[in-house]
């Protein structure tokens, strides 16, 4: 499976709001497939739940950039069904991965890709 965004989500929201929302369209593509999330879209990041610390602390909080990013797509797929749920949970690893890439960091799921 390869994941991509098209057009990168730009949002508002504080670092520790509830819901974010989108204030433009956002694409992302999963195998050569568009996917469109419109503007005004709300997602709460990644949904790590509080009371793992540790996914906290591997992942970061679910308002961090590279969650929200992956978040929202994932969100999405979840919403429409568009994917299986592991699919779109594969798809927030990819987007979270393609987000450090595109950063031109080795950050936090640096230590997931070996694996896949």
């Amino acid at each position: 499976m390869t994941a991509r965004w098209i057009v990168r989500p730009q949002w508002r929201g504080a670092k520790q709001a509830e819901w974010l929302t989108l204030t433009a369209d956002a694409c992302f593509e999963v195998d050569g497939v568009e996917y469109w999330i419109p503007e005004s879209y709300c997602s709460d990041g990644a949904s790590i739940p509080a009371g793992l610390g540790i996914l906290w602390w591997i992942c970061g909080s679910p308002t961090d950039a590279d969650n929200c990013e992956a978040g929202f797509a994932h969100d999405a797929l979840y919403l429409t069904q568009a994917l299986s749920r592991s699919d779109a949970d594969e798809v927030l690893r990819l987007l979270k991965m393609e987000y450090e890439e595109w950063q031109g960091t080795s950050g936090k799921m640096s230590r997931f890709r070996a694996g896949r």
